[in-house]
């Protein structure tokens, strides 16, 4: 109801600990997310000026846990089934060790793949910002998967489109 003060926690994956060209991406990401979701919580809208249209409407409030996947699908669906599944939904919610809302990430296919499945069992959303492969559309075997950036098919077309016009 409006007024009342709803807080949904969310589960941040991202590689952190993996020393590569691309292991800093990780804390960029993570950072972008903390940013936003500090901003919508205080309804700063610099960045993003439509927070200020939600700004007296809106009484919803994020928490945060990040999660470092090291770029493995055995190690982010371990954490996965060992650290969130087994949490009980509690009521009221146990501000200490919540049960997620969602799961943002993870960055590769081949770590948000193992990890939709699971999800899917549990009816808990995942949104990636970076996984492109086209076996996640198929909403049978990933019902509650979703993504920011579109799917390496559109890639394909483009490689194409573009091809054949030189």
């Amino acid at each position: 109801s409006q007024g009342q003060e709803r807080t949904y926690h969310l589960r941040h994956l991202s590689a952190f600990t993996v020393m590569s060209s691309i292991g800093s991406a990780g804390y960029s990401d993570a950072a972008a997310f903390l940013l936003a979701v500090h901003h919508f919580n205080n309804r700063i809208s610099t960045v993003v000026p439509e927070i200020s249209q939600i700004a007296s409407d809106c009484s919803i409030m994020f928490t945060i846990e990040l999660i470092d996947t090291m770029y493995s699908p055995i190690k982010s669906a371990g954490h996965l089934i060992k650290d969130i599944l087994p949490r009980e939904k509690p009521e009221p919610p146990d501000p200490m060790l919540p049960y997620p809302t969602a799961l943002v990430g993870a960055s590769r296919s081949a770590v948000s793949s193992p990890l939709a499945i699971l999800t899917g069992v549990h009816g808990l959303a995942q949104i990636s910002h970076a996984s492109t492969s086209t076996s996640l559309d198929n909403k049978g075997q990933y019902p509650t998967f979703g993504r920011m950036i579109p799917s390496a098919i559109g890639d394909a077309y483009a490689a194409v489109d573009y091809l054949s016009n030189e």
